[in-house]
Formats: structure tokens, C-alpha cells, sequence
């Protein structure tokens, strides 16, 4: 059997996630895994995601798997050699997708660097018109 192709060692955020998505194949919709409901149905949607290369999904998918990934301390994950790569996996993630986030902050043409849109430091959008306080 050809093992199949891993990702360019340049690309980590790839690397990691392909190492996310295998851990989490061996636990995922196993009703007896030890995974949480969210858990589980969190890293399939990341994982789904991923193999289908879907752009509109991927986005959210990789932001909310990287929240889970710093809460992994507290994660109900089985106490196996499956959970303890997939515990590996998150934390590997987590490191990547924090080491990304930071790298992909925008240049300017003058060398200043700009905060991302999407960068959680940045501050909070206005309230929409029609929509006082933002709404609920």
C-alpha cells in the first residue's frame, strides 16, 4: 500500500491539521469513544470540512477548532492511546493556528502593520444601523 502524500513541511497549518484530522478519524462517531457530543461534532465538522475543501465552511470550522483546541486541558477526551494523540493533535493545532494568526498580519506599503479583520485583538464592530445596541 502507497502511504498517501503528507503535506509540504512548509505549510504547517496543514501538517497539523492533517495530524488533527487522522486523530480525530479514529475517535469521531464512535458512540463509545469517551468523546463529548460537542467535541465529536465539532472535530467532524472541521475534519468533513477539510477532505471536501470547503472555503465556505473551512473558515469558522478552523477558528472554532482552534477555541476548542485551548480548552483541551479541560476536554473530556478518553484516556487512550486515540486520546492522547488526539490531545497531541489539539495542542500542536492550537500552537500552529496561534503561530498562523499572528504571522498573517497585513503590511502596509509605508512598513507599518496592520491588525486583521478577523484578529480577536482587534476592537469590536460598531452596532448596525437599525439595531440599537448592537441588538441582543
Amino acid at each position: 500500500m502507497v502511504p498517501a502524500p503528507t503535506p509540504d513541511s512548509h505549510n504547517t497549518l496543514a501538517a497539523a491539521e492533517a495530524e488533527l484530522a487522522a486523530a480525530a478519524r479514529a475517535l469521531i462517531g464512535d458512540p463509545t469513544s469517551g468523546l463529548s457530543k460537542a467535541v465529536d461534532r465539532q472535530l467532524y465538522r472541521h475534519t468533513a470540512a477539510l477532505a471536501a475543501d470547503n472555503t465556505t465552511v473551512l473558515p469558522a470550522a478552523r477558528q472554532a477548532t482552534a477555541d476548542l483546541a485551548h480548552r483541551r486541558g479541560r476536554l473530556r477526551l478518553p484516556d487512550t492511546p486515540q486520546g492522547q494523540r488526539l490531545r497531541a493533535a489539539l495542542t500542536t493545532y492550537e500552537n500552529t493556528w496561534n503561530t498562523t494568526r499572528t504571522s498573517t498580519a497585513n503590511t502596509t506599503g509605508n512598513g507599518t502593520v496592520t491588525e486583521r479583520q478577523d484578529d480577536p485583538a482587534a476592537p469590536p464592530e460598531q452596532a448596525r444601523p437599525g439595531r440599537p445596541g448592537g441588538g441582543r
